[in-house]
């Protein structure tokens, strides 16, 4: 009998590490040419050390969309690490042609 509590117990700690929360050890952002990461760092309402199942992907996706700075957003968590992956809106450039008499 001892030895099935013992087994019950190894098996109930398995069971419930398995089933514990993933942590944001990291966050990653790739993609960025232009714009600073402070824009989506700014934007994101969570930080390192918040539980991943607090996080609504889909809300994370429209913060970072609402900066207007960016055309496709992507979000991936693996190992601890959320990692959010951009691609930039086209910047237009002004240019001043100046008459040289």
């Amino acid at each position: 009998m001892y030895y099935l509590s013992r087994l019950f117990f190894a098996f109930l700690v398995l069971i419930s590490t398995s089933l514990s929360a993933q942590v944001i050890d990291d966050i990653k952002i790739k993609g960025l040419q232009r714009v600073e990461p402070g824009v989506i760092f700014d934007s994101i309402p969570f930080e390192i050390g918040d539980e991943l199942v607090d996080i609504d992907t889909s809300e994370l996706i429209k913060y970072i969309y609402k900066t207007n700075q960016f055309r496709d957003v992507a979000v991936e968590f693996d190992s601890g690490v959320l990692t959010i992956i951009v691609s930039e809106n086209q910047s237009l450039l002004a240019l001043n042609f100046l008459e040289i008499n």
